[in-house]
């Protein structure tokens, strides 16, 4: 399903003819970027926000393998540090070199609202608190 809608993030996107398309696939991207064959272009960027890589590995493998292979600029995010640091070690060994300045470090636009770490005694986490890596 593609849907199209009008920029209303800067008041001149209608005369600079700019459009904001988003692609809503129910595969995993490097499915969805193979049924595309020939029609396939390099997104500007891809993220993934708190994608769980560190908990499930196995079904992120492809798909960050044809990020890194393809050199689309992309960003992990975690809940918190130990997530971020499990998730960078496992973007490196796919192949990624990670830019320094995004991760594994505190998002500076992580939200705000702390909640307690559940099963254990001490520790905090927040949405998107981290940024586990990035790569181009």
């Amino acid at each position: 399903m593609q849907l199209t809608a009008e920029c209303l993030l800067f008041k001149n996107c209608a005369t600079l003819k700019r459009k904001r398309i988003q692609h809503i696939a129910i595969q995993p991207y490097h499915e969805y970027a193979k049924s595309l064959s020939s029609k396939f272009t390099n997104l500007d960027l891809a993220v993934a926000f708190n994608s769980g890589l560190s908990e499930d590995t196995l079904s992120w493998e492809e798909t960050i393998l044809f990020l890194v292979k393809n050199k689309i600029p992309t960003v992990f995010t975690a809940y918190n540090r130990d997530e971020a640091e499990a998730e960078a070690k496992i973007l490196q060994a796919a192949g990624a070199n990670l830019v320094h300045a995004l991760g594994p470090v505190q998002n500076p636009w992580r939200s705000i609202s702390f909640k307690k770490e559940p099963g254990k005694v001490t520790g905090f986490y927040s949405v998107n608190g981290w940024l586990a890596g990035g790569f181009h």
